[in-house]
C-alpha cells in the first residue's frame, strides 16, 4: 500500500470517529444492557464477528478482554490481519493503525500506553489488510518461491528441490486443524507441503524466509521407514506444530513493523526474534547470552540444554510445541524422541519420560500464553 493510500485511509478512519460518536449516543439503555450482557458473556480474549470478504471495511466485533495482541491474534486466527482498530471507551473513540503514518504516530502511542496491555470487554470496530498491498501489491506465488529455491545452490530453503507436482494445501493433520489453528496467530494464508525422502535424512521442517511476500508454509519431509507407525504419526504431529509456532513468530515479528524499518530482502528469523521485546523476554526468561561472535549459548546448569541451546528461536519454538501437545494430551510425544538438527530431523533415543513442568515453567507458560498461544475456547 502506497503512502498517500495510507494516509487517505487513516484520515477517512479519523474523521469517521464523530459517525460512530454519534451512533454511540444514540444507543438506549435497554440496548446498552443488552450489549453489556452479550459481552460478559464471553470468555478472556474471544470474539464474535463477521468478517467481511473485502479488506479495508470497517466492521464490529464482540471482544472479551485482553491485549492488543490477543485481539490481533484472535481476528488473525479467523483469517483477518488487522490494520485499523476502534475502541470506544469514556464516550471517546480510541484508534489504533498498524502501519503508523507520521501524522498519527502521537494517537497510536496514546492507545498503546492505555490499552496494549488490556482492552477492556466492549464492542471493537476494526478492517483488516491485505499484507500484498503493504508490500507494495509484490507476493511471490508458491511456484515462484519453488523455482528461486532451486536455482539457490549455495543455501537453498529445502533439503531437496520442490517439483512442479508439490502443492501447497491446508491438509494439516486434523489435530492441528481443530486444537492449534485456532489458538496460535499466523497469516490466513499459510499451508503446508509434504516431502517424501528416501536418504534415511528423517523428517524436519523449513518455512519461509520472507514472511511479509510470500506465501507462509511448513515443509514436513516424510521418511517413515525406520519408525513404527504410531511413533510416525506422532513425529509428524509434532513436526507440523513446531513449524507453525516458528511462523507465528514471524506473525508477532510482522506485528511489530513501523515505517522506520526497512523491510529485509532476507529474512533471518534468529536476529528479528531477538531483537524484539517479545523475543528479548524469553532470551531473559531462559538465561540465553551472545558472545562477540554472535553465537548463543546457555548456561550449563541449565535444564533447557536437554532440548535446543544453540539459539532462542529454535528453543522457544520447541517450547510453545511442548505447550500445545501438553494442551492437546500429546505428551507421548516427549516419551521417546529429541531433535537431531544436525541430521535434519529426528533422531530416536531410549525410551523416557519428560518432565514437562521442568521446562514450561510458570513463568515460560506467562510468556507463551502472552505471546505465542491464544487461550482455548471450547
Amino acid at each position: 500500500m502506497g503512502g498517500k493510500t495510507l494516509i487517505r485511509r487513516v484520515a477517512a478512519l479519523l474523521a469517521s470517529a464523530g459517525l460512530f460518536a454519534a451512533l454511540a449516543s444514540g444507543i438506549s439503555a435497554d440496548e446498552g444492557d443488552e450489549r453489556a450482557a452479550a459481552e460478559a458473556a464471553l470468555q478472556p480474549t474471544e470474539v464474535v464477528a463477521e468478517i467481511p470478504e473485502d479488506d479495508g471495511v470497517l466492521f464490529p466485533l464482540q471482544w472479551g478482554g485482553g491485549s492488543l495482541l490477543h485481539l490481533k491474534g484472535r481476528l488473525a486466527t479467523l483469517g483477518c490481519i488487522a490494520d485499523t482498530i476502534w475502541v470506544y471507551n469514556n464516550n471517546e473513540w480510541h484508534p489504533y493503525n498498524q502501519y503508523q503514518v507520521p501524522h498519527t504516530l502521537q494517537i497510536i502511542q496514546d492507545f498503546k500506553n492505555s490499552y496494549s496491555e488490556y482492552i477492556p470487554p466492549t464492542t471493537v470496530y476494526a478492517d483488516c489488510t491485505n499484507i500484498c498491498e503493504f508490500n507494495n501489491n509484490r507476493c511471490i506465488p508458491f511456484h515462484e518461491m519453488r523455482e528461486q529455491n532451486n536455482n539457490y545452490e549455495d543455501r537453498p530453503l529445502f533439503i531437496t528441490p520442490l517439483t512442479e507436482t508439490d502443492s501447497c494445501t491446508t491438509d494439516f493433520d486434523p489435530k492441528v486443524t481443530t486444537q492449534v489453528l485456532p489458538t496460535l496467530p499466523t497469516r490466513p494464508d499459510t499451508c503446508i507441503v509434504t516431502k517424501q525422502l528416501n536418504d534415511g535424512k528423517g523428517i524436519g521442517g523449513v518455512v519461509p524466509t520472507l514472511p511479509l511476500n510470500t506465501t507462509p508454509f511448513v515443509v514436513i519431509y516424510d521418511e517413515p521407514t525406520y519408525r513404527t507407525p504410531t511413533e510416525h504419526s506422532d513425529i509428524l504431529l509434532k513436526s507440523e506444530i513446531h513449524e507453525l509456532c516458528h511462523i507465528n513468530q514471524n506473525w508477532h515479528w510482522v506485528q511489530q513493523l513501523t515505517p522506520n524499518i526497512p523491510l529485509p530482502s532476507y529474512y533471518d528469523s534468529r536476529s528479528h526474534f531477538s531483537s524484539s521485546p517479545h523475543g528479548q523476554t524469553f532470551i531473559d526468561l531462559v538465561g540465553f547470552e551472545q558472545n562477540n561472535d554472535g553465537k548463543w549459548t546457555l548456561p550449563l546448569n541449565s535444564v533447557y540444554r536437554d532440548i535446543y541451546s544453540k539459539n532462542p528461536v529454535e528453543l522457544a519454538a520447541e517450547l510453545c510445541s511442548m505447550y500445545l501437545l501438553e494442551r492437546m494430551g500429546e505428551r507421548s510425544n516427549y516419551d521417546y524422541q529429541r531433535y537431531n538438527y544436525g541430521g535434519y530431523g529426528f533422531k530416536k533415543v531410549p525410551v523416557h519420560t519428560t518432565d514437562t513442568s521442568k521446562y514450561l515453567t510458570p513463568q515460560i507458560r506467562q510468556w507463551l500464553e502472552t505471546y505465542m498461544i491464544l487461550p482455548d475456547i471450547s
